[in-house]
Parts: C-alpha cells; structure tokens; sequence
C-alpha cells in the first residue's frame, strides 16, 4: 500500500508538473498569438494609414494643381489691372489736357466778348461821331 500511495503521489506530482508545463506552454502559445494578432492588427493600421496617405497626397495634389490655377489667374488679373492702371494714367492725362483746353476756350471766349463789347462800344462812338460830323 505504501508503494501504491508513493506511486499515487509520484502520478499526482507528474500529473501537476503536467498541467504546469501546460499551463507555462499554453502561456506561452498566448503570448506569441497575441503578438501575431498584434502584429496582424499593427500592419492592418499601417496598410490603412499608407491608403489614407495615399488620399491625402492625392488630395494635396489636387489642392496643389487649384493653388497653381489660382496663382496663374491672379497674375492673369494682376497683369490686367496693371494694363487698366496705364489706360487710367491715360485718361487722367487726357481729361488734364481737355481740362486746359476747356480753360483755354473759356479764356477766348472771354476774350472774344470782351472784343465784342469793345467793338460795339467803339461802333456806337463811331455812330455818334459819324452823326456830330454829318450835323456839321
């Protein structure tokens, strides 16, 4: 009987080294599924961040191509309003000059009445002096 308990003993010590090794290998097995899975998880999120890169870059460059649309119509109006601006000194130059000639006719004009008035100031002299010679 001592031989069968010491045997019983010796079944039930094999028994939890067993169930330890195991237990330490089932462990073991986890951890490295675990990893896998982790593994598996971490190159899923980088291929789903290389596709979100990729839109982005396809966004930027499609941003970058309206940036340069935008930049090519900016210097298109800019070129155009330098062109405007030259027209405008133009016509500010021109508007002077009609300005000076406005003045220059107003000043004849002036002038011409001034002739006027003088003229038939002298006319009346010369009616008078016309009627005091024919009296005489």
């Amino acid at each position: 009987a001592g031989k069968l308990k010491s045997w019983y003993l010796l079944s039930l010590k094999i028994n939890r080294l067993k169930n330890e090794k195991a237990i330490e290998e089932e462990a073991a097995a986890t951890a490295i599924l675990n990893k896998v899975k982790k593994k598996k998880k971490n190159t899923k999120a980088v291929q789903e961040t290389s596709i979100k890169i990729q839109e982005c870059e396809v966004r930027l460059t499609e941003a970058q191509k309206e940036l340069d649309g935008l930049a090519k119509s900016y210097q298109e109006t800019n070129e155009k309003l330098l062109k405007y601006d030259a027209q405008i000194e133009k016509l500010k130059k021109s508007i002077d000059e009609q300005t000076k000639c406005d003045e220059t006719i107003k000043d004849i004009d002036f002038r011409i009445e001034e002739n006027e008035m003088m003229l038939m100031k002298y006319s009346k002299k010369l009616q008078e002096d016309y009627r005091t010679v024919s009296e005489h």
